[in-house]
């Protein structure tokens, strides 16, 4: 549509966002959308990748150089984070608070390599008011946590740590209610359990204080229960197979992506120059954690769009089942210059006033921007307006030199058919 209407690619986008108001305010499932939060997001991501002065100097570079050349791709996502089933759509956690004040966490799910123990214990960590190292976090032990959350189409770690809050605020209210005890016995005077506070490994009334490991101590020889299971459930979640609508997603991970690449017309090889990613975390902020999934599961996503081409025989078997045949992406095809933004924390609230976002789930998505941008690149080759082009996924070097030849084709017989038709109509030949 872009290309036949002669406007750049971001202008056709930004035209189709979903909207605050009119026939574009929810999915056409029915599932309201967050217009205000993904606007947020393009905003963001065009400001901050320059988009507009960069596609100038794309263009003008492109239009001296004949053997290489630039594209810029921009895609906006909304990925709707959850499951249909609405078994899957909930998480167990047990939290068990140790005789010497340190704690042990639980968790019903199988560790995927996404970080959710570290996740889960700095969240411990801010709720309890405890040292990092002083608590330790545990996947998959199907003794202590028999119901384990499934890992795909959810946001395992999400649902993990409303379950560990849950928890944590069943114990902080039995050892908030020890504490008001041992300091009105301590000549403090009545205190009321939830002026107490959390933090430094101590539980504070005002400027006094007791520290957790007493306070844990004399909750044992109290008889109260140290150990909290903690359940979570999304709520709201339905889904009407047969008239395909309802609300099946607990929330969308929204993001945008800006590729800048550069194509080699003599080998096909493209080599990825800049990525600017702007993604909402419901909230929060970008941490090393954050950082770190974003870039691999982008990454991830280019090898998808670029380089991962699986070949089958006439049998159906896979012939290229290891990385001597397949090419999955590596440091080299890494970009040159990856930035990763957030939006502002207000954003969004949603379920029980909890921030939610993820920052590894849009970026794999958000890798499509790398090929529009190859596309970009390819018909700066001299594709006018009217020109299709094609090239399939993934775009390896041999897709990148077909689809160029291909284009070739289809630019001399739409300039043989301007010629003939010119001729046709007696016009002189300019």
């Amino acid at each position: 549509i872009a290309h036949r209407l002669d406007l750049p690619i971001e202008e056709v986008r930004q035209r189709n966002l979903y909207r605050t108001e009119g026939d574009r305010v929810t999915t056409h499932y029915g599932q309201a959308i967050d217009a205000d939060a993904l606007a947020e997001v393009w905003n963001r991501g065009v400001a901050v990748s320059e988009l507009a002065e960069r596609r100038r100097q794309i263009e003008a570079g492109n239009a001296t150089n004949p053997s290489f050349k630039r594209g810029i791709g921009v895609v906006p996502v909304k990925l709707g984070v959850g499951d249909t089933r609405s078994d899957r759509n909930q998480a167990t956690a047990v939290v068990q608070v140790m005789i010497d004040g340190s704690v042990t966490i639980h968790l019903g799910v199988a560790s995927a390599g996404t970080g959710i123990t570290d996740r889960v214990r700095g969240q411990v960590s801010d709720l309890l008011g405890l040292p990092a190292d002083r608590i330790h976090a545990f996947c998959g032990n199907l003794d202590a946590v028999p119901h384990s959350t499934v890992g795909h189409a959810v946001d395992a770690t999400g649902l993990m740590t409303q379950a560990v809050a849950v928890a944590c605020q069943d114990l902080k209210k039995r050892l908030r209610s020890v504490a008001s005890q041992l300091l009105a016995a301590s000549g403090g005077g009545e205190i009321e359990d939830d002026a107490i506070s959390f933090s430094e490994g101590k539980l504070w009334a005002g400027p006094r204080s007791v520290p957790l490991a007493q306070v844990v101590e004399s909750a044992w020889r109290r008889r109260v229960s140290l150990i909290a299971v903690g359940h979570h459930r999304t709520p709201k979640l339905w889904w009407d197979a047969e008239v395909g609508g309802g609300w099946p997603f607990e929330y969308y991970a929204l993001g945008m992506a800006v590729a800048e690449v550069q194509l080699d017309a003599f080998t096909g090889e493209i080599q990825i120059l800049r990525v600017d990613l702007a993604l909402d975390l419901g909230g929060s902020r970008l941490s090393a954690l954050d950082i770190a999934q974003a870039t691999r599961a982008f990454q991830m996503g280019a090898g998808w769009q670029l380089s991962e081409s699986l070949r089958h025989d006439g049998d159906g078997a896979i012939m290229n089942a290891s990385s001597e045949s397949y090419l999955p992406p590596g440091f080299a095809d890494a970009a040159l210059d990856f930035r990763l933004h957030d939006t502002d924390p207000s954003a969004r609230v949603q379920v029980d006033g909890q921030r939610f976002g993820t920052a590894v789930e849009s970026p794999v998505i958000l890798a499509v921007a790398v090929r529009e941008a190859v596309r970009e690149a390819i018909r700066s080759f001299g594709a006018g307006k009217d020109v299709e082009d094609e090239l399939s996924v993934p775009a390896t070097p041999e897709a990148v030199l077909g689809a160029l030849r291909d284009l070739s084709r289809r630019v001399a017989e739409a300039n043989r058919q301007a010629a003939q038709a010119q001729a046709q109509s007696g016009a002189p030949n300019t």
